[in-house]
């Protein structure tokens, strides 16, 4: 129950003028503000002697000896227990479920007997018996406004503390149960400090020694700090109370440290030692507390490092945003305050490290990352973390300090990460599948159907929701700034005659549709073609679910030499030469040359992985992400996809328009999140067979899962001379047909309507502009 009321203490310190209606019954006629204290007429004796802290729940009256924290006073002034403990617990929004006053009392005495004690000990520090502690804290390079403003005393003899406990009331048994008699007090650690809780109320106190730790007994060898009986330093933070209120608040390890950055004006709080707890984290938090800087010792054996990754984990859980200070030649804050000056240690503070720009330098260094071992180790752990950072901002900053601190290209880092995303959310889904199948059969068995259906029901949404789904990253000006100069607006697509009207945009969909057999896998070769030899950096990825990628590659190699072998069957005679290498030498030297010539130049594409050709069948969600991972590269030109309506799922829709809107969305997410081109391939139905005017319109691809919506530019495709001889019961045979090109949509450009005529080759399946001579190798 204590920690309930530390909570409302501390919530309501935060707010503006709670303190002053605490006590609206102290007048003269205006309480006065005396540093953190206020002070009247106290209304119990109505002596002008009753202070108040304005930072802490306390008051005392220095005339009719009483004191004591809130909740006493209101009681002092005639409301019943609960009454008061009822009305502080509203007004801070804190439910209660009971409580034990005794406990309470017990703990307000222990309090009271403590700052009592540590008020004892400051005076006697300002005194001759203090001369030895105050000259040992004036040695540490501590100012008198240092010392006293830190509130630090001196322990010089139990029988004085004795006999001063003694005179204010206190039994034996209380200060016996303190520990503050027993040795080593007074004989070692001499200097003392308060060490008190979220709402500023002492729950122990510790003394620190003043000699070396080598010249301390062996029974307490090493033992820098003591503290009171039964003192648990994780679950108090001293330097709150003076930091309350504060948007950044200094961690430290130490309580000297905390009292002393206070001291000199900046907000600090000290843990105690090497970690941070919940308890301390929930203190922040009800001070109203919203970023902290931790900054721990930076000690050779690498303990504040430590520190610092044992805070992070638990400040991961909290709303608190975290950073880290860094200095070098210095341990603690305040020696680097005292060796080179506040300005130094402000300096450190005004530029700190997020984090998420920390932690992977740290993790880094932990591990030996010019070595293949150690690198590999360093990127799984590091990999572990990153998938499960969900602020975009915090994981943006994570991977950037990671690319740095590694040297890694960043596709690489992206790869490596994609991975660890993709094993992380299939763990993931498989436990909370599990967990589901468990809660639902627990309820079957209990012959609660009702339950298990809602088990069930609750469970669906935490799988969906564990499939790494990530917040978005922050957009910043300046990643703004860095992709203008990226930013095109658009690719040429190749053919003159189409050049003014029709682009390739970037970060956009652009659809080739056509109903069967009317060129559209032809269409895109010859535009994968032409953005190679246009664009002589960028790489160019082809994933096809129409033909095998060995069978594209002769296609390519038709397109590039313009060689016609046999005028009916060009395909299988290029198959027939290319199959064996020696066949090549029985053909013409013309032909020769310029098909040898297109090998090489096939050759150069793949080898140097501008060209890349697939036929693995990914379903539309893998193919999404490899278009992700190939477009996070830098030098990605366009993706081609033939085409959309042959594209698998993993989950078939109950309409199949459905699953084609579900691959085209997947298309276009990739496309606008990697500002890359992706052209694909769409098959129109065949409603325009049926009209007089055989033009596609958009009405023909909308059964397609509405693909009109996805693209920022459509090209119609059509060959009237091979519609007329099919609707002839025909097949035509001639060399050249006309392929015309219509803009079926050009957003934010112009010419929807128009049509382009180019001249199709058949037998070496090269399209090239229709004023050119109808030469194969008019290309």
């Amino acid at each position: 129950m204590s920690e309930k009321i530390e909570e409302i203490y501390s919530i309501l310190l935060t707010r503006p003028g709670f303190v002053d209606r605490v006590f609206e019954d102290v007048r003269d006629p205006k309480p006065q503000k005396q540093g953190q204290e206020m002070v009247g007429e106290c209304p119990f004796c109505h002596k002008r002697k009753l202070y108040y802290n304005t930072t802490r729940p306390v008051w005392n009256c220095y005339v009719c000896g009483e004191g004591g924290d809130w909740l006493k006073y209101l009681v002092k002034l005639g409301y019943t227990f609960p009454a008061a403990l009822g009305w502080l617990a509203g007004e801070a929004g804190v439910e209660l479920d009971g409580f034990n006053r005794e406990a309470y009392e017990r703990r307000q005495r222990r309090a009271s007997l403590l700052e009592d004690a540590q008020q004892h000990f400051i005076e006697t520090l300002w005194s001759p018996a203090g001369a030895e502690v105050l000259a040992y804290l004036r040695g540490r390079g501590y100012s008198d406004a240092d010392i006293r403003g830190m509130q630090l005393g001196a322990y010089t003899s139990q029988e004085d503390l004795r006999a001063h406990l003694a005179r204010l009331g206190y039994s034996e048994q209380e200060m016996d149960g303190s520990g503050l008699l027993k040795w080593p007090w007074a004989e070692w650690h001499k200097v003392t400090l308060l060490w008190t809780d979220a709402a500023g109320q002492p729950i122990g106190l510790q003394g620190r020694a003043i000699v070396p730790e080598e010249q301390l007994p062996s029974r307490i060898k090493g033992a820098k700090y003591w503290n009171t009986a039964g003192m648990q330093k994780d679950q108090g933070l001293p330097g709150l109370s003076a930091a309350r209120g504060a948007k950044r608040v200094i961690v430290v390890e130490g309580g000297l440290a905390a009292l002393y950055l206070s001291s000199r004006g900046w907000p600090a709080v000290a843990t105690g030692g090497t970690s941070l707890s919940d308890k301390q984290v929930r203190a922040l938090e009800w001070a109203g507390v919203k970023e902290v800087v931790l900054a721990f010792d930076n000690d050779p054996e690498g303990q504040g490092d430590r520190a610092t990754v044992k805070a992070l984990r638990s400040l991961h859980k909290s709303s608190l945003r975290a950073y880290v200070a860094t200095w070098s030649d210095y341990k603690g804050p305040d020696d680097l305050v005292l060796g080179a000056g506040p300005e130094a240690f402000q300096a450190a503070l005004d530029n700190p490290l997020t984090w998420s720009q920390w932690l992977p330098w740290h993790i880094c260094q932990q591990h030996d990352i010019h070595t293949a071992v150690g690198l590999e180790r360093a990127l799984e752990e590091l990999s572990g973390i990153l998938v499960n950072i969900q602020d975009g901002l915090d994981r943006k900053l994570f991977r950037e300090a990671l690319l740095e601190a590694t040297g890694l290209a960043e596709e690489d880092l992206l790869y490596r990460m994609e991975q660890a995303r993709q094993r992380a959310a299939q763990e993931a889904q498989r436990r909370a599948t599990e967990a589901t199948l468990a809660a639902a059969g627990e309820r079957l068995r209990e012959g609660n159907l009702r339950g298990a259906e809602e088990a069930l029901e609750g469970g669906l949404l935490q799988i969906r929701a564990s499939r790494g789904v990530e917040e978005p990253e922050p957009y910043l000006a300046t990643d703004w700034q860095q992709e203008l100069a990226t930013l095109t607006a658009g690719r040429r697509i190749g053919w003159e005659s189409l050049e003014p009207t029709v682009r390739i945009p970037a970060g956009a969909l652009m659809y080739i549709v056509g109903r069967p057999g009317q060129g559209k896998t032809t269409t895109l070769l010859n535009m994968l073609v032409k953005q190679l030899q246009l664009y002589p950096t960028d790489r160019f990825y082809f994933f096809s679910y129409e033909e095998s990628r060995a069978r594209l590659m002769i296609k390519l190699t038709m397109i590039l030499a313009g060689v016609t072998l046999q005028a009916e069957s060009n395909f299988e005679a290029y198959l027939y030469y290319l199959r064996e290498p020696g066949n090549l030498l029985r053909l013409k030297p013309g032909q020769r040359e310029h098909i040898q010539e297109a090998l090489a130049t096939l050759d150069e594409w793949t080898r140097t992985g501008r060209l890349v050709m697939v036929d693995k069948p990914y379903p539309a969600e893998d193919l999404a992400a490899v278009i992700g991972l190939v477009g996070s590269r830098r030098e990605a030109g366009a993706v081609f996809v033939d085409y959309v309506q042959k594209i698998p799922v993993r989950e078939a829709a109950a309409a199949a328009y459905l699953d084609i809107k579900h691959r085209s969305q997947l298309l276009l997410e990739q496309a606008v999140a990697h500002d890359l081109a992706v052209i694909a391939g769409a098959q129109a139905n065949r409603a325009s067979e049926t009209r007089s005017n055989k033009d596609l319109l958009l009405s023909d691809i909308r059964e397609g899962g509405d693909l009109e919506q996805d693209a920022n530019t459509i090209l119609g495709i059509r060959a009237p001379e091979l519609e007329a001889a099919e609707a002839g019961g025909q097949q035509s045979k001639q060399a050249h047909a006309e392929l015309t090109l219509q803009v079926m949509k050009n957003r934010g450009g112009g010419g929807v309507g128009r049509k382009f005529e180019l001249d199709w080759h058949r037998p070496t399946l090269r399209l090239v502009d229709k004023p050119a001579a109808r030469s194969p190798r008019g290309w």
